[in-house]
């Protein structure tokens, strides 16, 4: 009788390295951005603008309810997953910065994710 294999049993070299990952993540980012419709990502970027005027720290679950908050006629995407790209050049533009710190998100599309608690740069700013 052959004993079958375990999940545990697997080689080493079939775990994806970590700088793989994050080229896949990376890859996986830039695609969306590309993909993205243009008026949604400025839409997003100023959602993620009013958000951090008015909070001191924000996810993409702030900038989302922002968005949604909006009124009809607002433009869309085919995936919310572009929201990645727009927050990295909120950072950019140093807007926002990170706090190393990740929370679950509490949006259904996004299944209970870990998503990135980001800092506003202005908030309480002077202008």
């Amino acid at each position: 009788m052959q004993k079958q294999e375990s999940l545990f049993d697997r080689p080493s070299e079939s775990i994806i390295s970590q700088p793989t990952a994050w080229s896949e993540a990376e890859r996986g980012m830039k695609q969306a951005e590309d993909h993205a419709d243009e008026a949604w990502k400025d839409c997003m970027l100023r959602c993620v603008k009013q958000v951090a005027v008015r909070q001191g720290t924000l996810t993409t679950d702030d900038v989302h309810a922002a968005y949604e908050a909006l009124p009809a006629g607002k433009p869309t995407t085919h995936t919310d997953s572009a929201i990645g790209p727009v927050m990295v050049l909120a950072r950019k533009m140093k807007l926002i910065k990170t706090t190393g710190q990740y929370i679950r998100s509490k949006r259904i599309p996004s299944h209970g994710k870990l998503i990135v608690v980001w800092e506003s740069l202005l908030f309480n700013a002077p202008f």
